[in-house]
């Protein structure tokens, strides 16, 4: 499946990779959280992957459309 060619600039395809890095690091946590919950984990990690995690997910999602339509 090819893309929009609107779709190739760089603000979009930084969002991308900003949203799929931001996405990727939110699960590998998730999954290191419930392998180790037996462990004392720091309890600022559930602050990490909860509040600030998504909050580079949803910018990054953003700059996909900014950028298609500049």
């Amino acid at each position: 499946m090819k893309l929009p060619r609107t779709y190739y600039t760089p603000t979009s395809l930084f969002g991308s990779i900003m949203a799929a890095a931001s996405a990727l690091i939110i699960i590998f946590f998730m999954i290191a959280m419930t392998l180790f919950k037996g462990e004392e984990s720091g309890s600022y990690v559930g602050i990490f992957i909860y509040i600030i995690l998504p909050v580079f997910l949803i910018i990054g999602l953003i700059l996909i459309p900014v950028g298609m339509s500049r």
